[in-house]
């Protein structure tokens, strides 16, 4: 009889430690899918946060200088010499002050063609932007400034576009773009590797970055980075935002949603565990 209690006794003890055991591994999981979960949306606040902030200095720049009559007179004589000294003072303004690190100005004519690209200056080429960049349509069209991305020739990039007038007739648009070396060493500072993913359907239109094989995934193109660390996630295609975990790191993925409300490519950060 003692030994059938002594045994009931040992049977009963190993079934709590093993609930306890049980329910203590899924007080653990649950805390770091917590936490986990925690760390992601605060990375999603801070990307989305980011974005926004200099977004908006593009939009605060390009509506400074839709208003300047050096500008003005150069889009309606289109001749930019009558605005080059201008045009130079500000692209040293831009070289000099850390607000307006890593961006540049865009001039189109009212007939949506190139009139002068800042970082680019010497190039005379006007080419037709009428097929891909079609934020110039609807800034001509609805009268007003737009800003957020969309691909262009020199690749994926913040854009903030507004008209300008001439004794209310529309005579062109300016923008100030943000390259995307401004995104990639904020998040370096904060030890994230930060990868902006172009859908390589876009190639073609990138016709002024020479990208390297070594920099090209199966569906996307590192377009922010001299080297590819994403060798792991080479064949992946992703649907939304989420994210996954390849040996001590988290990798989030985030749609990139243009100024047409199409889905370009994704924003990819990484960050080790236990950060």
């Amino acid at each position: 009889m003692i030994e059938k209690r002594l045994f009931a006794g040992i049977i009963l003890t190993f079934a709590c430690g093993f609930v306890m055991f049980f329910l203590y591994n899924r007080a653990i999981y649950y805390e770091e899918k917590v936490t986990l979960q925690k760390q992601m949306d605060s990375w999603l606040m801070i990307l989305d946060n980011k974005l926004n902030e200099v977004s908006d200095i593009a939009l605060s720049s390009s509506l400074m200088l839709s208003k300047n009559s050096y500008i003005i007179d150069c889009l309606s004589q289109n001749d930019k010499t009558i605005c080059s000294d201008y045009l130079m003072e500000i692209k040293k303004i831009m070289q000099d002050n850390d607000v307006f690190e890593n961006m540049g100005v865009h001039l189109h004519t009212s007939d949506y063609k190139s009139f002068v690209r800042l970082w680019d200056y010497e190039n005379r080429a006007q080419e037709n932007l009428r097929g891909f960049r079609h934020s110039l349509e609807k800034v001509k069209n609805t009268k007003k400034a737009v800003q957020g991305v969309e691909i262009g020739h020199n690749g994926v990039l913040t854009r903030a576009i507004v008209p300008i007038y001439r004794q209310d007739k529309y005579i062109g648009s300016i923008e100030t773009v943000v390259f995307p070396e401004r995104y990639t060493e904020f998040f370096k500072d904060l030890n994230i590797d930060f990868y902006i993913l172009m859908d390589n359907k876009y190639l073609e239109i990138v016709n002024a970055k020479n990208y390297s094989e070594n920099l090209t995934l199966k569906n996307y193109t590192i377009v922010n980075q001299n080297t590819n660390g994403l060798d792991f996630i080479k064949d992946m295609k992703f649907s939304c935002t989420g994210y996954l975990k390849y040996g001590n790191k988290y990798l989030l993925h985030v749609p990139i949603i243009d100024i047409n409300k199409n889905n370009i490519g994704y924003y990819v950060l990484i960050w080790n565990e236990g950060y």
